[in-house]
Formats: structure tokens, C-alpha cells, sequence
């Protein structure tokens, strides 16, 4: 459809002060955004918006797998794709020679970044049935042939379940932003940067907090400063089963049910992502307060 009818999607005026933009976590994955992006829109502003890892792999789980999964056959549990995804991407980055804690070298290098979603494809990786009959015989292995046969897989969303974990290997996009871009024109935000207090009150008008948070975000975009307390008090969008981004959960139930994840495998993820958190962490100039 090209360019002309991309930007007849935004507003062909704004009021003076004003700014249009969009948000998609696809952006971020495909290596091949970034210059497409730089050469639309040389202008642009890039945010990135980081959540901890095993949290997002634990939501999408629940999120582009098990909600969407309905009568297709009974569910396998994310240890068996972590086991299987471990070995795809691993062993993908290893023959490229990717080190994920040293990255493309000191400084971003689009031209030497790994294309990490090239991985889940022939010639650097397994096909989707190949990647999905692997996750059936993990289950076999731990649960028996039974257990196996009656797994099921949803016909939606394949792309996202079956790159549970490199979807949150952040470095690996990183690294094609930053080498396309220069670092003044990202902000790497983390979302622990726009959660509510433990208290589920809006915190003080000081610098942490999410009110504090989008302060700086209308700085980093030129904006004119304005009062976020109102907004963010308001409670978080998308979130606790109501989708959509003009849909709102008060802070006090947007705690979220879909339990924990089991200690085991969140032993084995956060070693999985602990190189390419330090890498992201370094090419952002900042940390998120993860626990290690």
C-alpha cells in the first residue's frame, strides 16, 4: 500500500503543540524496520517500552497461546516451548558467531546484528511444524505419548508462540535501532518505569513514578510540558483481561490472575536472559530494575 497511504491513517493537520504518532511492538522485531523507518521518516522519535522478560513470556503464554487456544486440544506447558526455543535460537546465534553479552561490538552494528526472527525459519532454523512437533516430543518425553497426542496449538498467533522467548531477547532488536539511529533519537523506557506504587495510590509529583515518567517522555518528544497525575491515576489501558487501548483497569484490580510462573523454569529464563538484558542495558544507557 505504500507510504501515501500510511500517512493518510494520521491526521492531515494538528493543532499547534500537538504531535501524532503510533505504537506497535511489531516495529521492533524485524530487522529490516528500522531503515525502512529511517528513510520514511528521518524525523522520528523512537520509544522503546521494555517489560521484564519473564513477565512478558509468562503473559504471552497466557495471552497469543492458552486464551486463544479453546477446543483444539489440550495446552503444553511453557517449559516444553522454552526447551524447545532455548535450543533454536541458541543454537541459531552460535552459528552466526553472536555472542549475546557482547553484541554486534562496542558500539551498535546494524550491519553485523543477528535478524533473530530469521531463526525460526529454514535455512537457519526449523520450520513451524518442524518447531511445534519438537514441543510435542518434549511433552511426550516428561508426560508420555498420550499426553503428547492431545496437545493442540492454536491456528492464530504462531509467530508469537512460537518466539515466546526471543520476543524478549531485547538486545537483538536493540542493536538494529541503535545502529540505524542515533542514540539522542531513542528513549528506551521500562515498564516498570510506568507502574503504579504498591499502595495503588498515585505516588507525589516528584521524579519516579509514571506521572514523572511521561513528564520526561513529552520532553524527549518536544512536547509542551502537562500534568500527568490525572491520567495515570486513572488506572492502566489493555491490562486484567480488558483489551484494548482505550479500554481502562483502576490500579486496584489490575493486578492481574494468571498466577505465577514455576520457580524452575523461571530459574532457567532469567539465566537464558541475563546476557542479553546486560547487552540491552548497555546500549540504552540505563537499567530496568529486574531481578537477577
Amino acid at each position: 500500500m505504500g507510504l501515501e497511504w500510511y500517512l493518510r491513517q494520521f491526521p492531515a493537520a494538528l493543532q499547534a503543540g500537538h504531535m501524532t504518532g503510533e505504537a506497535s511492538p511489531g516495529y521492533m522485531v524485524y530487522a529490516r524496520v528500522p531503515r525502512l523507518v529511517l528513510s520514511a521518516l528521518p524525523q522520528v522519535r523512537i520509544i522503546a517500552l521494555l517489560r521484564e522478560p519473564l513477565d512478558r513470556v509468562w503473559s504471552s503464554y497466557h495471552y497469543n497461546y492458552l486464551d486463544v487456544l479453546g477446543a483444539r486440544g489440550e495446552p503444553a506447558g511453557l517449559q516444553h516451548f522454552a526447551a524447545v526455543e532455548m535450543k533454536v535460537l541458541g543454537g541459531c546465534l552460535d552459528r552466526q558467531g553472536y555472542d549475546p553479552r557482547a553484541g554486534s561490538g562496542p558500539n551498535a552494528d546494524a550491519a553485523r546484528a543477528v535478524d533473530f526472527v530469521a531463526c525460526y525459519a529454514a535455512p537457519h532454523g526449523p520450520s513451524l511444524k518442524e518447531q511445534l512437533e519438537r514441543v510435542r516430543a518434549s511433552v511426550a518425553a516428561s508426560d508420555g505419548d498420550d499426553a503428547a497426542a492431545a496437545v493442540g496449538f492454536p491456528t492464530q498467533n504462531s509467530h508469537l508462540f512460537r518466539q515466546f522467548l526471543g520476543r524478549g531477547a531485547y538486545s537483538l532488536m536493540l542493536e538494529q535501532w541503535y545502529g540505524t539511529f542515533a542514540a539522542a533519537d531513542i528513549a528506551v523506557l521500562c515498564t516498570d518505569d510506568l507502574a503504579m506504587s504498591a499502595t495503588l495510590r498515585p505516588p507525589p509529583q516528584h521524579e519516579s513514578g509514571p506521572a514523572a515518567t511521561m513528564r520526561r517522555v513529552a520532553a524527549f518528544l518536544g512536547l509542551d510540558p502537562f500534568d500527568f497525575e490525572a491520567t495515570v491515576a486513572r488506572g492502566k489501558f489493555n491490562a486484567a483481561g480488558r483489551r484494548g487501548y482505550d479500554q481502562v483497569t483502576p490500579w486496584d484490580e489490575a493486578k492481574g490472575a494468571q498466577g505465577s510462573m514455576p520457580n524452575e523454569l523461571g530459574a532457567a529464563l532469567r539465566d537464558f536472559y541475563r546476557p542479553f538484558n546486560e547487552r540491552a542495558f548497555e546500549l540504552a544507557g540505563r537499567r530496568c530494575p529486574w531481578l537477577e
